[in-house]
C-alpha cells in the first residue's frame, strides 16, 4: 500500500523525472486550455494538490526561475517522514484546523475555568462557555515532505477520526487524506495542507533539549488577494535525534540562503530579518523563564526534560500530551501549550509581547525527588515506564505517574536520569 511505502511512493510517482509531453506525443498538439494547464502541472511540478494560493506561489517562483531553455527546473525530492505537528497564529490555524480537547488533570479529571481569573486566561475555545471545561488543543499527524524548492504539510489518514456506522460519506473534495487501502497502481495525489518555498523561511527555532523544533515562514504576499502573512508551526519530535537529523536537513536545504545565530530575544519578532537570511535561534531562555514562573520559584539545575504522553489504566481516556522535567531536588509533570495554538484566549496586551508558539507551561503534579519509590519500565510496551511517588501525608494515595514516550531510546533515558537524581538526592 501506499501508505506503508511513502518514501518509495513520493520517489516513483509524486516527484518522478517527466519529459515534455506536448512535444513527444503528438496527440497533445490540440487541447484546450484547461488540459494544456493541467499538463503543464504534470509536467512541471511535483503531483500533489494544492490551495489556489500555494499554486500561485509556486507558479511565480517556477516564472522567476527558468532554466536557458525557457523551461521549468525540475523540483527534487529529498525526504517525506510522519510527523506531529501544531499550527500557531491565524495563518497556520487557517491551513491545519485545530482539534480540541477537554483539558484533563493528573488523575484524568476535567479541568475547570476558575472563576477567579482574569478574563485574558478565562475559557478556552471552544470550552469558553460557561459551564464548560478548559479545552487544550491536540497536535496533527501529519506527513511532511521536504524538496529542495519546498516544505509540504500533507494530510495524513490517522488524523481522520472514524466513522459512525450509517452516516453518509463525506462530500469534501479537498483537502482528503490518502486513503488508507489505496496501493500504487491507483496513481492518488496527495493533499497539501500548506506549501511554503524555502526562500519564504525566516526562522528555525529549537527547543529545549531538542524535543522539538519551530519553523517561521513568511509570505510576503504580492496583492490585495494574498496579503503578507506569517506562518509558525511546531514540530513536536520528542527526540533529540530526530531533531538534530532534521536540522542538519534544513541547513542543506537552506544552504543558499545566508544562516545567522540568534536568541530569542534579540530577534524582532514584528520586523522580521529582512531579505533571504534564515535565523536559527535556541529557545532555552524562554522555557527556563516560564518553567521558573509556572513553579514559583527557584527551578534548580534541569537534568532531564522531555515531551511525552500520560495514560490511565482505568476507563477510556486515552491519553494527553505532558512535559517531563527532572531537577537536582524535584521531578515535574507540566501541561505545555503554545501561544496562539487556537486553545486560549489571549489578551491583546500579551498577544504585543509574545511572539507566536512561544510555550506557556502549567503544573499537573510535582514531587520532591526523595519521595519516588520506584521507577519501572512497562512489561508489555518498552516506551512505557510508571514512577511511583509516595504522598506527602497518609491521607493521600500513591501517585502512579504512567508515562508514554516517543520512543524506546527516551523511555529508557528518562528512567537512568530519574534514578541517578536519586541518587543524587539522596546523598
Amino acid at each position: 500500500s501506499i501508505l506503508d511505502n511513502l518514501e518509495i511512493y513520493f520517489q516513483l510517482f509524486v516527484f518522478s523525472t517527466s519529459v515534455e509531453a506536448s512535444v513527444t506525443n503528438p496527440l497533445f498538439a490540440s487541447v484546450d486550455s484547461e488540459e494544456a494547464a493541467c499538463q503543464k502541472i504534470l509536467e512541471s511540478y511535483p503531483r500533489i494538490r494544492l490551495w489556489p494560493t500555494d499554486r500561485t506561489v509556486q507558479e511565480q517562483q517556477a516564472s522567476n526561475n527558468l532554466d536557458p531553455r525557457g523551461l521549468v527546473p525540475q523540483e527534487e525530492y529529498r525526504r517525506v517522514w510522519r510527523e506531529r505537528i501544531m499550527g500557531c497564529g491565524r495563518p497556520a490555524l487557517k491551513r491545519i484546523t485545530p482539534t480540541w480537547t477537554p483539558r484533563l488533570g493528573f488523575h484524568g479529571e476535567l479541568i475547570w475555568p476558575v472563576a477567579s481569573t482574569s478574563s485574558s486566561r478565562k475559557g478556552s475555545a471552544p470550552y469558553a462557555g460557561k459551564g464548560r471545561p478548559e479545552g487544550v488543543v491536540v497536535e496533527k499527524e501529519t506527513i511532511l515532505c521536504c524538496s529542495n524548492i519546498a516544505f509540504y504539510v500533507i494530510l495524513d489518514h490517522s488524523t481522520r477520526p472514524p466513522k459512525k456506522k450509517g452516516t453518509k460519506p463525506s462530500r469534501t473534495l479537498f483537502p482528503n487524506p490518502i486513503p488508507a487501502d489505496s496501493c500504487f497502481a491507483e496513481a492518488v495525489w496527495p493533499h497539501a495542507l500548506a506549501r511554503h518555498p524555502w526562500t519564504h523561511l525566516q526562522k528555525i527555532s529549537i527547543g529545549f533539549g531538542f524535543q522539538r523544533l519551530t519553523l517561521r515562514f513568511r509570505d510576503n504576499g504580492g496583492d490585495s488577494i494574498r496579503p503578507a502573512e506569517e506562518f509558525c508551526y511546531i514540530l513536536l519530535t520528542s527526540s533529540k535525534l530526530e531533531t538534530v537529523h532534521l536540522l542538519k536537513e534544513l541547513q542543506n536545504l537552506t544552504d543558499g540562503i545566508a544562516v545567522a545565530i540568534d536568541t530569542p530575544n534579540s530577534f524582532d519578532h514584528q520586523n522580521p530579518t529582512s531579505g533571504n537570511s534564515v535565523v536559527i535561534e535556541n529557545d532555552d531562555p524562554l522555557v527556563l523563564d516560564g518553567l521558573a514562573g509556572s513553579v514559583g520559584n527557584s527551578l534548580g539545575a534541569v537534568l532531564h526534560f522531555q515531551i511525552l504522553h500520560q495514560y490511565w489504566k482505568k476507563n477510556d481516556r486515552g491519553s494527553v500530551r505532558r512535559l517531563c522535567v527532572v531537577t537536582d531536588a524535584m521531578i515535574y509533570l507540566f501541561d505545555e501549550d503554545y501561544f496562539a495554538d487556537g486553545s486560549c484566549v489571549e489578551d491583546a496586551a500579551l498577544s504585543k509581547r509574545a511572539a507566536w508558539g512561544n510555550p506557556v507551561y502549567r503544573i499537573v503534579d510535582k514531587a520532591d525527588l526523595t519521595q519516588i519509590i520506584s521507577v519501572e519500565a512497562g512489561s508489555s510496551d518498552p516506551c512505557t515506564l510508571t514512577i511511583s511517588i509516595r504522598p506527602s501525608s497518609r491521607i493521600y494515595r500513591t501517585h502512579n505517574w504512567r508515562l508514554i514516550c516517543r520512543g524506546r531510546d527516551g523511555a529508557e533515558r528518562l528512567i537512568e536520569d530519574v534514578r541517578k537524581a536519586m541518587a543524587m538526592a539522596s546523598m
